[in-house]
């Protein structure tokens, strides 16, 4: 598999960071940051540390916190080479980064936790949820909606490839929905 680049640029300069897909052990390499502090700086966040590079398994699906920081407010675009979705936690907004660029406002008050990217690496069967118990297993990052046969609204939550408890459904068909794709499923 190939390296994926993600990239952020502003009116003072860009930066970018790698995931790497590898079958050998993981080697993450630290971040350095511009000595000007109004370059906009991106990285990584994994065992605690901020990295320019880090290394994932080449079949699996991961979710990565991407640390942003900029020294001035302004304008900025991430962007990448590769099928990486990025998750604006400030807004909501999820972007398929392979289809378009991100655009939004940054400034200095937003926090290093504003995004997170995830990147599947594995196959791709169509599901994004299944049931595990009590939870609705969901593989996916964004707003979550549970549709009864009526076509009601029965659960409405924002996941982070987590769960949802669904003790309080009655057994039958429904459909959820993440963004623009529809699944039916039989909860038990």
């Amino acid at each position: 598999s190939k390296s994926i680049s993600i990239k952020v640029t502003g009116r003072n300069g860009s930066d970018e960071v790698m995931i790497c897909p590898t079958s050998g052990k993981p080697n993450n390499a630290e971040k350095l940051f511009s000595r000007s502090e109004t370059v906009p700086s991106l990285y990584l966040k994994a065992d605690g540390g901020k990295y320019s590079i880090v290394n994932v398994g080449e079949n699996e699906t991961v979710t990565i916190p991407l640390g942003f920081e900029c020294g001035t407010t302004g304008k900025f675009i991430i962007s990448s080479n590769s099928d990486v979705e990025l998750v604006d936690v400030l807004t909501g907004n999820v972007t398929d980064l392979s289809l378009s660029s991100y655009e939004f406002v940054g400034s200095m008050a937003d926090g290093s936790d504003r995004f997170l990217v995830r990147i599947s690496n594995g196959p791709d069967n169509g599901e994004f949820a299944y049931q595990n118990g009590d939870d609705l297993i969901v593989n996916g990052i964004g707003r979550v909606q549970i549709f009864d046969c009526l076509g009601r609204v029965v659960a409405d939550e924002f996941v982070n490839d987590g769960k949802i408890n669904i003790s309080a459904l009655n057994t039958g068909v429904y459909v959820v929905r993440m963004g623009d794709t529809n699944q039916k499923i039989v909860i038990r």
